[in-house]
């Protein structure tokens, strides 16, 4: 068992039941269930016993919550030892963030180092998610339906996006009387590759880029018109929004960490001014 287990199966001993524990951890029951399972069957033996609703822990399950108060105690003790040494925040912290919002989170970096100045932050651009456990980076910006449970964090909202253009229009938006910018086959899974499949007449399409930033480039230079972040594009000049923001549950935006490094100071710092910046988005975000 890693720490983390230890101290979630103690939370569900002393709560009693699994609508309680995942209410305190901030988690679906179902997605508790699911681990519970799991880590019995690894474990080879029953922590609870399962009846009418109520959790009973086991001699097993008794054992582990003993186990995590004293853990918690020592992890007490050693926050104070810690926070006795000087409350200065400084060392590294990497953030792995999709290409369409690699410029904004600039912002939330220059906002960090005004106040923290002995905090390195290290910004890499993946389009694939990034391998937390690895140790790849401490923080991720993930736009999805569903980040996975195996990560904490926060929901921040909703990305708009929207059809944008560099001359406004008189009337309603017609996609096909426009040339357009779209994605290539290798972004075609995404909210965005599924909305000009199926709106965009394939003989408007003027060309298709895998580079968010070349898009954004392309669009802004008058090759056509394409769907852009709002929150992106509404600070660029020379574009116009063309359509009211198209809103999808895949663009929900989680600013998320490994649960191992989530109390570290220098992550809690950056990730409040990742989430301060995904609020700040307004129109471009519909908050949770």
């Amino acid at each position: 068992m890693d720490a983390n287990q230890l101290l979630w199966v103690a939370r569900l001993g002393r709560s009693g039941s699994v609508s309680a524990a995942a209410r305190a951890l901030g988690v679906a029951p179902s997605t508790l269930y699911r681990r519970l399972d799991r880590l019995e069957s690894e474990l080879g033996v029953l922590l609870f016993d399962r009846r009418q609703g109520v959790l009973e822990p086991t001699e097993a399950g008794r054992l582990v919550t003993r186990a995590s108060d004293d853990v918690e105690a020592r992890l007490s003790g050693l926050e104070r030892e810690l926070a006795a040494l000087g409350s200065a925040v400084s060392g590294r912290v990497v953030v792995a963030v999709p290409e369409a919002l690699a410029l904004l989170v600039m912002d939330a970096v220059a906002t960090v180092q005004k106040t923290h100045p002995d905090i390195a932050v290290e910004v890499r651009v993946s389009s694939e998610k990034a391998a937390m456990a690895r140790g790849e980076a401490d923080i991720a910006l993930r736009v999805s339906a569903d980040p996975g449970d195996t990560l904490v964090g926060r929901r921040v909202g909703i990305v708009g996006v929207a059809v944008y253009g560099t001359a406004p229009i008189a009337g309603p938006f017609d996609p096909g009387a426009h040339p357009w910018v779209c994605f290539d086959g290798s972004l075609a899974h995404t909210a965005q590759g599924r909305w000009e499949r199926a709106n965009v007449p394939e003989d408007r399409v003027r060309m298709r880029l895998a580079s968010r930033t070349l898009f954004v480039e392309a669009v802004a230079s008058g090759v056509g018109v394409g769907v852009l972040p709002c929150a992106l594009a509404d600070r660029r000049g020379g574009l116009v929004r063309l359509t009211e923001p198209l809103m999808d549950d895949s663009l929900t935006l989680w600013v998320l960490c490994h649960p191992a490094v989530r109390e570290l100071p220098t992550v809690r710092t950056v990730m409040d001014a990742l989430v301060a910046l995904g609020q700040g988005f307004g129109t471009a975000i519909s908050a949770s």
